[in-house]
């Protein structure tokens, strides 16, 4: 199968982000943690990586990561 091409325009930080959320932990670390997530921004190819103790911690830890690229922006 062919994939057509795609432009993607990007303005800043935050634009683009690739998320992976990891949960092949079969034993939690010190802190109780069974996940961890990845966020990569796609213009500058910065990576923030998080545990969590909850899969449903995801939103929560995006949000928390906007907050504070928008805090750094101003």
């Amino acid at each position: 199968m062919k994939f057509g091409i795609t432009i993607h325009l990007m303005g800043g930080l935050l634009d683009w982000i690739h998320i992976d959320v990891w949960s092949l932990i079969k034993t939690a670390s010190l802190g109780g943690y069974r996940y961890f997530i990845s966020f990569v921004d796609g213009l500058s190819m910065i990576c923030w990586e998080y545990p969590m103790r909850q899969r449903l911690k995801v939103l929560n830890l995006f949000v928390k990561l906007k907050k504070l690229m928008e805090k750094q922006e101003d």
